[in-house]
């Protein structure tokens, strides 16, 4: 796993079928619906002033139902992938609200990230978060899902 070969495979137009492939793969249970067609969008997360962090996305698309999605591979453990991968996912949420929209015209984001290491708990190596009540397992909103991959 090596970043600058990731983006080469899943991140080029001209490879667009084996990035929907994969997406399909990991996302269709979860999604309901198969990924059909995607954009690429902008890597960059600009920041709101020079103060803030520059944040480069490995993989960013819109697929053709509205979702964004956000791909990223991660060899090292740097004990912050967490708080990373909520960082990006806000980022991208963020991003696509303009000056007067209504919060209705927020669309979900998926992070997937691919870990070359054992990070969380569970032996499945795919895993899939998102924001739920703790006492009766409901989902608040399908607009937050990030899904784990663990490689080691």
């Amino acid at each position: 796993m090596n970043d600058v070969l990731f983006k080469f495979i899943f991140g080029k137009i001209e490879r667009k079928d084996i990035t929907v492939d994969f997406l399909n793969s990991v996302l269709e249970p979860s999604l309901g619906h198969k990924v059909v067609d995607l954009r690429f969008i902008s890597t960059e997360l600009i920041p709101q002033s020079e103060e803030e962090k520059l944040s480069r996305l490995d993989v960013a698309c819109e697929l053709d139902t509205g979702e964004l999605v956000d791909v990223e591979v991660q060899v090292v453990n740097y004990n912050n992938m967490q708080r990373r991968t909520l960082y990006y996912w806000s980022g991208l949420y963020l991003s696509r609200l303009a000056k007067g929209q209504n919060y209705r015209c927020l669309r979900p984001v998926i992070t997937i990230n691919i870990l070359a290491f054992k990070l969380l708990p569970q032996e499945e190596p795919h895993a899939m978060y998102g924001i739920y009540n703790p006492k009766t397992g409901d989902r608040l909103t399908g607009d937050c899902e990030i899904h784990f991959l663990e490689i080691p």
